[in-house]
């Protein structure tokens, strides 16, 4: 992948993680703040998300289509199992900045072996 297609990855899962977990619309301001791409890449994250139907625009503000919500879960899934598991292990601030990270390359096969861990 290149590394162009990977931060456009990331942006669009952080997009959609974000809509997720504020469940509602969302400023666009809010978005570009809290995803660590620029805002061309932000931009084109969000023209592809909107173009394949998994987010709409109301103005200023985004939200999640029925479908981006199921699309969502699985993002949502991996971020949690991570910040879950790394907050027996640091500060629940360090645990969200590293399930931040860590969203966007573990397999479903490593988040069920975390799950294991702490179940």
């Amino acid at each position: 992948m290149s590394s162009e297609s990977e931060i456009k990855k990331i942006a669009r899962e952080d997009i959609l993680r974000i809509l997720g977990e504020k469940k509602g619309n969302v400023l666009l301001d809010v978005i570009e703040k809290e995803v660590n791409v620029s805002h061309k890449y932000v931009m084109r994250a969000i023209g592809e998300l909107i173009k394949e139907q998994l987010i709409q625009g109301e103005g200023s503000f985004l939200k999640l289509t029925e479908k981006g919500q199921q699309s969502t879960k699985d993002i949502l899934n991996k971020h949690l199992v991570c910040e879950n598991y790394f907050k027996q292990l640091r500060s629940e601030t360090k645990a969200h900045e590293i399930a931040h990270v860590l969203e966007h390359y573990v397999s479903h096969e490593v988040i069920n072996n975390i799950k294991n861990l702490y179940v």
